[in-house]
């Protein structure tokens, strides 16, 4: 059996397809992060992570079997991994960061993060010497999706779709 492929670089996701014996490169950006008001600015604001283009180039079928590879700096903790679920509009993908029900982000009161909202719960296992895979815990539904750190805003992105069409932008 020959020995799974291992990551060039670090802190770079791939795709592990077991069929082929080959790492797959994801789409690869920098998200940029911006905050817009809620209800003419009285009702708080949302700030939040966004990325260009509303769906990936990189596209995988419903029901592939995905793993997930990535190497990492030697005492680099793992589970700093993100795995989020996209939210597409007209141009690009958005991930809400917090909402707050006060009136500017330089306002006091709180602000709450509702990433976890969005979060795909996964299983990690280590891959080789120093890499790990990571498996999403449940088949993923047509979707645009992003594998990241909680240290840095590179994000990793790929998009699902579904047997019937789904996951496509409608018209």
């Amino acid at each position: 059996k020959p020995l799974r492929p291992v990551p060039q670089y670090d802190e770079v996701f791939y795709r592990y397809d077991q069929a082929a014996g080959k790492l797959i490169d994801l789409e690869r950006q920098v998200a940029a992060v911006a905050s817009k008001p809620k209800a003419i600015g009285l009702g708080g604001y949302k700030a939040f992570f966004y990325l260009r283009g509303a769906r990936s180039p990189v596209r995988f079928q419903q029901g592939d079997p995905l793993e997930f590879v990535v190497a990492l700096p030697q005492r680099t903790d793992p589970h700093t991994v993100q795995f989020f679920v996209l939210h597409p509009t007209r141009d690009r993908r958005e991930l809400l960061q917090q909402e707050s029900n006060r009136p500017s982000p330089l306002g006091v009161g709180k602000s709450h993060s509702v990433m976890d909202r969005y979060e795909i719960p996964y299983e990690i296992q280590k891959y080789r010497e120093s890499a790990y895979q990571i498996i999403p815990s449940k088949p993923l539904p047509p979707g645009e999706y992003s594998l990241s750190f909680s240290t840095n805003n590179a994000a990793f992105l790929f998009g699902i779709d579904g047997g019937d069409g789904q996951g496509k932008p409608g018209k």
